[in-house]
């Protein structure tokens, strides 16, 4: 076997596990697909078929299948569980591709491509510490990467952004941060971060006891201005002007930024061309030469 075949990308069938919801506008998925579980990497993707195939397998012809919306949907790995050959992934409904994908129920088969996109190898991460500032369908991918993160040594706080606390993709709870920020001990971090002893700072846009008030900007400036032995580094994923304000503050501040783009995608292997981002060194395809890359490479217009 290539080493190509053992790192995917593997087009295949996987089953859904389960599918609840995540906040009030998102839903969590679990597939079980042990080829990519066991190879995927932060923050890479993939990309599933909007229609389940249970009809095929109940005797169906395959012609029959509808072809409407006929292209895939890209999301990004949340939890990764190699060992059982499942992985999650948190998506919003944002159009009616993501909207069929919440007809889907334990047991349908649905097609799938992946892992798709470069990833982030701890090595990568230079510096002691790794702020991961994410909003958005952007967060997921973070929480991946933390956790890959921390078990590589490195102290890993995540800034997470939401209009408002429903928003959110997963419960929050109390916590005192072990690096105290802007006066504040005692926050409400996501649940699951909390579970891994990782510091999570929210922001919400409207005044709420807990939260950091006003743009995933503000508690990020205030991490800036603390001292880090072993230094310090940025990672972003979320709404491209998002990425784009935190971009230009690292430059700012002198401090290094690695991006994880979203963009549009159509075939998500680089054929179509449809997911190009201006860089210093011309146009670049998000799905096959990133999705990460370094922030001061991105021409931002």
């Amino acid at each position: 076997m290539s080493e190509r075949k053992r790192t995917g990308p593997f087009d295949i069938i996987a089953t859904v596990v389960a599918q609840e919801p995540a906040g009030s506008a998102a839903y969590r998925l679990t597939l079980d697909c042990p080829e990519i579980a066991r190879c995927a990497k932060p923050p890479q993707f993939f990309t599933i078929s909007c229609h389940a195939l249970s009809q095929i397998h109940a005797g169906a012809d395959a012609d029959s299948v509808p072809l409407d919306p006929i292209l895939r949907r890209p999301l990004g790995f949340y939890r990764v569980r190699p060992d059982k050959g499942e992985f999650d992934t948190i998506y919003q409904v944002v159009g009616r591709g993501t909207g069929m994908l919440t007809l889907l129920k334990p047991g349908d088969r649905v097609r799938v491509l992946g892992p798709l996109g470069k990833n982030i190898n701890p090595k990568d991460i230079r510096s002691r510490t790794a702020l991961l500032v994410g909003g958005g369908a952007g967060l997921p991918p973070l929480c991946y990467l933390s956790e890959a993160l921390q078990d590589a040594g490195k102290e890993i706080i995540v800034i997470a952004g939401a209009r408002y606390r429903e928003l959110l993709i997963a419960p929050t709870v109390s916590r005192r941060l072990k690096r105290p920020v802007g006066g504040r001990k005692d926050v409400q971090s996501l649940e699951p971060l909390a579970q891994r002893d990782i510091d999570c700072a929210i922001a919400l846009e409207r005044h709420e006891e807990g939260f950091f008030e006003g743009l995933i900007t503000a508690p990020l400036e205030e991490y800036l201005e603390l001292d880090y032995e072993g230094g310090v580094e940025i990672v972003a994923c979320g709404p491209p002007p998002m990425v784009r304000v935190i971009a230009k503050l690292a430059e700012k501040k002198s401090v290094k930024c690695t991006v994880v783009m979203e963009s549009r995608m159509g075939c998500a292997i680089g054929a179509c061309q449809t997911c190009v981002i201006k860089t210093t060194s011309g146009y670049r395809r998000v799905c096959v030469e990133g999705p990460v890359f370094d922030a001061k490479d991105i021409v931002w217009e």
